[in-house]
């Protein structure tokens, strides 16, 4: 991949080795979990990801495309890196928690 997608192992069944490329990856993996989701949801059902900051906009393009209306956006905490320099109460890195809700 290109550095987008988070690389948990590198066996054959993972993402990023059957979508090598960003746009393979937004629509063959990202689009058909979304388009799965919708599916699986009744109507006002709320779909709730937890994405990377790179991948908030085109995974929001991604739901919006697929039939999903946009809510809100909340940030996840994440835990502060072993060994870095931040002070206690120092700033937390955050990601995007993106929620939809299906039409």
């Amino acid at each position: 991949g290109d550095g987008i997608v988070e690389k948990y192992s590198d066996e054959p069944t993972q993402s990023h080795i059957r979508f090598p490329n960003r746009e393979a990856w937004l629509e063959g993996f990202m689009g058909q979990t979304i388009r799965n989701c919708y599916v699986a949801l009744k109507p006002g059902g709320i779909l709730v990801l937890n994405v990377s900051d790179e991948l908030e906009e085109p995974v929001t393009d991604q739901a919006v495309k697929n039939g999903f209306v946009y809510a809100e956006t909340l940030r996840l905490r994440l835990s502060k890196n072993m060994g870095s320099k931040h002070k206690p109460g120092g700033p937390w890195k955050t990601e995007p928690v993106l929620a939809f809700r299906r039409k």
